[in-house]
């Protein structure tokens, strides 16, 4: 599968780039973001194509993979639904109601596949966990809790 990313910062630098990369089961074959010089930069360092149109990007990928903040991926994740792309999302997927309805509309009119990165929700015992819940008769919701300390010791991840 041929993905792009849309973003350059914290997020597409340190964590979907190089995953992208690293990841044999995927063509990661372009980056597209608002400033030019680190686009080519994040392109150019895992030798990758720098997109500077949008349309032509997507041209170009079965899937996006977003790493932009949540105002602006609501409206680049639809705009590459309506055009046929599958889309991985960053949480929150939006800032308002209205932005995240209009994209998941987008993506079930489309046909295309979707995922949120929450970052435990590969872990295998987590896995085996939401099977064990999905077996229980009647349950309709459920409500998890993570408490982590990842905002309150030096972390990149703080800001």
């Amino acid at each position: 599968m041929k993905i792009g990313l849309v973003g350059t910062a914290h997020w597409a630098s340190e964590i979907h780039a190089p995953g992208l990369s690293r990841d044999p089961g995927v063509t990661f074959v372009g980056v597209w973001g608002r400033d030019p010089v680190k686009t080519a930069e994040l392109a150019a360092e895992h030798k990758v194509a720098a997109y500077d149109d949008f349309d032509r990007f997507l041209s170009d990928v079965d899937a996006v993979a977003f790493a932009v903040a949540p105002g602006a991926q609501a409206k680049l994740a639809k705009t590459a639904a309506e055009h046929g792309k599958h889309v991985l999302l960053e949480k929150p997927i939006a800032l308002t109601v209205d932005d995240g309805l209009a994209l998941s509309e987008a993506i079930r009119k489309s046909g295309v596949r979707s995922v949120l990165f929450l970052t435990r929700l590969f872990h295998p015992e987590l896995r085996s966990l939401l099977a064990q819940a999905a077996k229980a008769p009647g349950l309709r919701h459920g409500r998890v809790r993570i408490v982590a300390n990842s905002m309150r010791v030096p972390s990149p991840y703080i800001n």
